[in-house]
């Protein structure tokens, strides 16, 4: 779920970087990961057959998009 990936997201960073970026990193991810699930909803509401995976619902590939999202946002922090 969105708040799993906000949390892991969280505490890897705090293990990475200390509190100070688990704190940013938490309010960060939050906020792209509530975009992302207003865009997806949208796009689910208007046109449910675009919005599936393979499974037929479309929870895996927002997780996807989502992680994708966080790990080039840890990577670019790291590199900071």
């Amino acid at each position: 779920s969105i708040n799993e990936l906000v949390d892991c997201s969280e505490n890897a960073a705090r293990k990475i970087c200390g509190n100070e970026a688990a704190k940013f990193t938490r309010e960060l991810v939050d906020k792209y990961a509530n975009s992302l699930t207003k865009i997806y909803c949208e796009d689910f509401t208007r046109h449910p057959q675009i919005c599936r995976d393979d499974e037929g619902d479309g929870a895996s590939a927002l997780g996807r998009s989502g992680l994708g999202l966080v790990t080039c946002l840890l990577l670019l922090q790291l590199v900071r």
